[in-house]
């Protein structure tokens, strides 16, 4: 489902901005639910999401 993939995607890169941006990184630890959510995706820059 393109829905999916649209989530997935933004998953991933919220998950690379983690790792990548230190005001998304601070941003992203005032909320434990999304840190934690974020620690089963793989991080990705954008564009690189496929949809099948």
């Amino acid at each position: 489902m393109a829905t999916d993939a649209v989530a997935t995607h933004a998953a991933r890169h919220l998950a690379w901005l983690r790792e990548t941006d230190e005001v998304a990184d601070a941003a992203l630890a005032t909320v434990p639910a999304v840190w934690q959510a974020l620690d089963r995706h793989v991080p990705a820059p954008a564009g690189a999401v496929s949809i099948p």
